[in-house]
């Protein structure tokens, strides 16, 4: 008997949790973050706990890991982090770094068990959707808009297979999940709810 890889395996779920400004920017041309604290409130995460919980590991853009290496405390203890790059540096925080096809890095994932993924960076969300890896959204947008900040946006090809499947609202923001899966026995999707 012995292990037979012959037989695919279902690639990782990918997903995307984000927060974005009403004008769709989610940081500022240096990666800042700051703009988040406006919008703050004590006890309120924003359902962050439960989808970090729910991820067995993160692929990060090198920018994004770049950022979260200034914060005070590492923010992915005890999960696996894989760092897309061209340029790896030497890791920090037991970070592994990679550099293939990213069909490639799901088929690696696949084989340690990895079951869900959080994508996180706004150019490595950009490259999972434009290669039709991206599963399900979270997307927290907060009432602010702000001038010069990094951009993110699906594209208008996208939007047409997402769908929204969940909405909480909350006070400062507008908060949704949405999936990539086809609409279940032929039945219409809602028209797409960002730009």
């Amino acid at each position: 008997m012995g292990d037979d890889n012959s037989g695919s395996t279902a690639r990782p779920k990918c997903s995307v949790y984000i927060a974005a400004s009403l004008d769709g920017f989610i940081a500022r041309p240096d990666g800042g973050l700051d703009w988040l604290s406006a919008v703050e409130r004590p006890g309120e995460d924003y359902g962050y706990k439960g989808f970090f919980d729910s991820v067995d590991a993160l692929v990060i853009g090198r920018k994004t890991y770049d950022v979260v290496l200034g914060f005070e405390k590492w923010p992915y203890e005890n999960k696996r982090c894989v760092v897309v790059t061209h340029v790896p540096p030497a890791p920090k925080h037991g970070e592994t770094f990679h550099s293939n096809a990213l069909p490639t890095l799901l088929a690696q994932l696949s084989h340690e068990g990895v079951r869900r993924i959080y994508v996180d960076g706004g150019a490595l969300i950009r490259s999972f959707l434009a290669a039709d890896l991206v599963d399900d959204v979270t997307l927290s947008s907060f009432r602010c808009c702000w001038e010069r900040v990094f951009r993110f946006s699906a594209g208008p090809s996208a939007a047409s297979r997402w769908s929204r499947v969940g909405r909480s609202p909350a006070d400062s923001c507008s908060f949704a999940t949405t999936s990539n899966a086809p609409a279940r026995d032929g039945a219409a999707r809602e028209a797409p709810w960002y730009t």
